[in-house]
């Protein structure tokens, strides 16, 4: 079942190990981000990042400081602009972006994989689910929005994180997951406005399952 209490023993291991991989993608999101803002070297040719016209409203917004309205209220929601600001992505950095959003986009589809992969039990069944989560980061429909400006690549990237950390939450439900999931919904949420309509759409499965889950198992959040 999938809401049965953890095991100890080798089961319960393995558990430990696919629980981490939420919390290590949200940690490599902003490694990545780090990264891509500080790297001393020569950013990527900026010709390499495509535009559209609603392309300039992310770079305006993004251009804006950190306590500018425009930034944080203005015509596209404030993710995509967001985290543009804080990588750097001027004009003349702008090849950071395609960059930035294949890597996230190949961590979320990995994490989507190895959480679904762990609610089977046929070891082969796992590892062909995992194979073809993972192979939807390069499927073209998908990949393609990595190389533009606009924000399909990195909404898409945080809804499918999202998506994971609420496996992840009603599977175990402990504090890690509930800290993982917050920080993957405000991702998601911020990133398009119908994202954000999922997100409140969850909240009550959410609650419903974690308290049930707290009177079928009252010990199962404790390590």
């Amino acid at each position: 079942m999938i809401d049965a209490p953890i095991q100890r023993g080798p089961g319960f291991i393995r558990a430990c190990s696919v629980r981490l991989a939420v919390p290590l993608a949200l940690a490599l999101f902003a490694a990545g981000a780090l990264v891509s803002r500080f790297y001393p070297g020569p950013p990527p040719d900026a010709r390499t990042a495509k535009t559209v016209n609603d392309s300039i409203v992310y770079l305006y917004m993004a251009q804006t400081d950190w306590t500018d309205t425009a930034l944080w209220r203005g015509l596209k929601p404030p993710a995509v602009p967001v985290w543009y600001h804080a990588l750097d992505a001027t004009p003349e950095r702008l090849g950071i972006a395609p960059v930035f959003q294949t890597f996230f986009s190949a961590i979320a589809w990995i994490t989507l994989g190895l959480i679904l992969a762990s609610t089977l039990r046929s070891l082969p069944l796992k590892i062909i689910l995992f194979c073809i989560y993972a192979a939807l980061f390069a499927f073209p429909p998908v990949f393609g929005w990595n190389k533009y400006v606009l924000s399909e690549s990195l909404a898409l990237s945080w809804m499918i994180l999202f998506l994971s950390a609420f496996i992840a939450f009603w599977r175990y439900g402990a504090l890690p997951e509930a800290v993982c999931l917050t920080a993957a919904a405000i991702g998601c949420g911020l990133a398009k406005d119908t994202h954000a309509l999922l997100v409140a759409a969850m909240i009550l499965p959410l609650a419903w399952n974690a308290l049930v889950r707290q009177k079928k198992y009252p010990d199962q959040g404790r390590y």
